[in-house]
């Protein structure tokens, strides 16, 4: 008896080592309120989620708030000013020249921005003991896929964070879709040629930017859908139907040289459209797609009025 009792006891112990060699490295963090951490970001490890964040972005200021994480946000650079939770928080500076001072006092463990600080004030963050994770801006639309799950990493770590900004990321381009199908029966009879133009030089939104897919989605063809980086001829322009252009510049565009023999100025057909909703990469990209649309095909948008701007996710 003692025999089959000392055999059964070996038994159960190697069965309990065994699965203990077979539990993976790390398994503690597997039970704990972090499992998703540690995670990478853009080149920088994250120990657990981030609680006090000051974000110089407005576009990943949208982000985050359109994603349920703007309760971290203690600090804004001034041109973040949308939504109201983040546009009453303290202002630090600007994006190009940040209040060091004012962000130290926010006690932040740690600051987001868009593009690479400049030498000396990356050092200056480093002194300060400010971790810094830079999440660069998407070129193009399918680009914008890692810029949320990025943001989504950082505040709810490794797997949740990458299926939050899957979600948002799909609910954006499924939004964008419905207004695409919405206008497809219009622009099938009679297709519209439209270009946005972001400043008074007349840089274009060519092919290679985002801005092409939100006009693209609008139901549009775009007349600088050919060029690259912003440039667009004067040959490109001359076919668009349809200009539009951020709201200040208006009439600027309508004395702008190498729109002058185009159909959209002989018409009065330019457009003045919230720039800030056209260029950040949030979910008011939605808000300026419609609007788009509505001014080209007035009886198709009507479709989508149903539908919320930002789509919530939370």
């Amino acid at each position: 008896m003692k025999n089959k009792i000392a055999i059964l006891f070996v038994f159960v112990m190697l069965i309990l080592t065994a699965g203990c060699a077979q539990r993976p490295s790390g398994s503690k963090e597997i039970f704990s309120e972090d499992y998703n951490y540690p995670v990478e970001v853009c080149g920088i490890t994250l120990e657990s989620a981030p609680k006090r964040v000051v974000v110089l972005s407005p576009s990943l200021a949208e982000i985050i708030s359109d994603m349920g994480f703007s309760d971290t946000l203690v600090g804004r650079s001034k041109e973040c000013d949308y939504p109201e939770t983040v546009s009453q928080l303290t202002a630090t500076g600007s994006v190009l020249l940040p209040d060091i001072d004012e962000i130290t006092k926010l006690k932040p463990d740690l600051l987001l921005v868009q593009t690479q600080p400049s030498d000396s004030i990356s050092k200056l963050f480093k002194e300060k003991n400010i971790p810094v994770i830079v999440v660069p801006a998407a070129r193009r639309f399918e680009e914008l896929q890692t810029v949320y799950t990025n943001i989504g990493k950082i505040f709810s770590g490794d797997k949740t964070g990458l299926s939050k900004g899957i979600a948002h990321m799909k609910a954006l381009s499924d939004a964008l879709k419905s207004i695409t199908e919405a206008t497809a029966p219009f622009s099938a009879e009679k297709p519209v040629v439209a270009v946005y133009i972001t400043d008074s030089f007349g840089h274009a939104a060519t092919g290679d930017t985002v801005l092409h897919h939100l006009i693209t989605s609008a139901g549009a063809v775009n007349a600088a859908g050919s060029g690259k980086e912003w440039i667009a001829d004067k040959d490109m322009l001359s076919k668009a139907d349809v200009v539009f252009c951020p709201d200040q510049l208006t009439e600027n565009i309508k004395v702008m040289a190498n729109l002058a023999n185009s159909p959209a100025i002989k018409n009065g057909r330019v457009y003045g459209i919230q720039a800030a909703a056209m260029e950040r990469q949030s979910q008011r990209m939605i808000d300026a797609v419609k609007v788009m649309a509505q001014k080209m095909y007035p009886d198709a948008i009507a479709a989508t009025t149903g539908q919320p701007s930002q789509t919530s996710m939370r």
